[in-house]
């Protein structure tokens, strides 16, 4: 019977660790995908401001007069505030991973509350 019980004792934890390294790894799996995703986000945003900016000095540059302009082009506006947006995906895409500061975050609130 010790024999027995031993040998189903041990194929319950294989099989609980097969189980658990499944879902770890759908889990790991999940967190892949959702990098991939922003990443692929700030990749199109990055091809779309490159776009915009394009047309927006395509049409500063045949619409003003050449010789009697001064002053800040508007299309540098138009650069400016797609360039914060982009800088921001740019950052939540390669710079951080927000899972990992939530993780953290969870960590602290956890250990002070102990």
């Amino acid at each position: 019977k010790f024999q027995t019980d031993t040998l189903l004792g041990n194929g319950y934890f294989l099989l609980t660790c097969q189980i658990n390294y499944i879902f770890m790894k759908e889990q790991r799996d999940e967190k892949l995908w959702q990098i991939a995703k922003r990443r692929a986000d700030f990749q199109n945003s990055l091809i779309g401001f490159v776009v915009i900016t394009a047309i927006c000095w395509a049409i500063w540059f045949f619409t003003t007069s050449r010789g009697d302009y001064h002053g800040t082009p508007w299309p540098l506006w138009v650069m400016l505030g797609l360039g914060i947006s982009l800088l921001l995906k740019f950052i939540r895409a390669y710079k951080t991973d927000k899972d990992t500061v939530a993780e953290r975050e969870y960590e602290k609130l956890k250990n002070q509350h102990k």
